[in-house]
C-alpha cells in the first residue's frame, strides 16, 4: 500500500511489467521482478484506460473523503470530478455502510 498519513491512503501505484510503457511515476518491475510476479499463485491482467484514480472512505468522524491520487478532492478542483461527486453523494449511505470506516474503495 501507499504512503498513508492520518485517515488518509493514498492511492497505490500500478505496477507494470518488464517492457511495458507507463509513465515514469509508476512501478516498474525488473525482469526477475515480472517473471515470479506472473508465476505466483494468481494473477489478474487488467487494461488500465486513461482516467483517473478516485477513492472514497469515511473518516473517524463519519465524514465521507472523496480523493484523486494523493489529494482530497476539494470544491472548486477539475471539473471531470463533478459527476463522480454527484454519484458519491447519491450513494453516500450504502456507501457508508460497505465501507463502514474500515475500508477504501479505489477505482479509475
Amino acid at each position: 500500500m501507499e504512503q498513508s498519513r492520518d485517515d488518509f491512503v493514498k492511492y497505490p501505484r500500478t505496477p507494470h511489467l518488464f517492457g511495458s510503457k507507463g509513465t515514469d511515476d509508476d512501478k516498474h518491475m525488473g525482469a526477475k521482478e515480472s517473471r515470479e510476479f506472473a508465476g505466483g499463485p494468481s494473477l489478474i491482467v487488467e487494461e488500465k484506460l486513461d482516467g483517473t484514480n478516485v477513492g472514497i472512505h469515511f473518516n473517524a468522524q463519519g465524514r465521507m473523503v472523496s480523493q484523486c491520487r494523493g489529494h482530497e478532492i476539494t470544491p472548486g478542483m477539475h471539473p471531470q470530478y463533478d459527476l463522480f461527486k454527484q454519484w458519491a453523494a447519491f450513494k453516500r449511505d450504502t456507501l457508508k455502510a460497505m465501507l463502514e470506516g474500515r475500508f477504501i474503495l479505489l477505482g479509475e
